[in-house]
């Protein structure tokens, strides 16, 4: 239990670095040329961080927060951010390898396609609402995933069932901690400016 602890912990930690970061950067900047790419950059190091060092759960189930720099920063930034993430989430996927590569790719097909044209809708929306739709997107990938999984496995158990509610509970909690956070933080940026 410690060790799942500590390694989503890990994990939290690298997302909100990669948020400390951004902010930073942006802060320091004297235009706005340029943002497309730090996002897209600090997006797929954060996602390749929380790949490289997964939260193992029990009975050989493995997963990671992958999927939540891969919304968010899809949400901020749309195709132009969406698209190089992708390669880079599959790219890596397929370096690390395993069975689970082939669900990862359909699930990051469907997320690419779908969360980019919601970008627009999501920028204007007010904080409340982007929270519920990032939280929305999150679930709704980790019950794809945990769908997807079902199907490598004859019968299923409590184990499964156990698994499948832990890795929704916390794609689910992060993301809505780190977007309420992300939204606090950006609000915080714009009053000092």
């Amino acid at each position: 239990m410690f060790d799942l602890i500590e390694t989503l912990l890990g994990n939290v930690f690298f997302l909100l670095l990669g948020m400390l970061f951004y902010l930073m950067i942006i802060e320091y900047k004297k235009t706005t040329d340029g943002n497309v790419i730090i996002l897209a950059l600090l997006s797929s190091i954060v996602m390749v961080l929380c790949m490289s060092f997964p939260i193992h759960i029990s009975h050989g189930f493995i997963f990671d927060l992958r999927y939540i720099p891969f919304i968010i920063g899809s949400l901020f930034g749309g195709f132009p951010v969406a698209i190089p993430i992708y390669a880079v989430l599959n790219i890596y996927r397929l370096i690390i390898g395993g069975p689970g590569w082939v669900p990862s790719f359909f699930i990051s097909s469907l997320v690419v396609v779908t969360i980019p044209f919601l970008h627009t809708s999501f920028l204007a929306s007010n904080d409340l609402k982007k929270i519920v739709m990032a939280s929305g997107l999150a679930l709704f990938h980790v019950f794809f995933y945990v769908s997807s999984l079902s199907f490598f496995f004859t019968s299923l158990t409590n184990e499964f069932y156990d698994a499948a509610k832990l890795m929704i509970t916390m794609q689910t909690l992060t993301m809505v901690f780190l977007m309420a956070l992300l939204i606090f933080l950006l609000k915080f940026h714009q009053k000092t400016r």
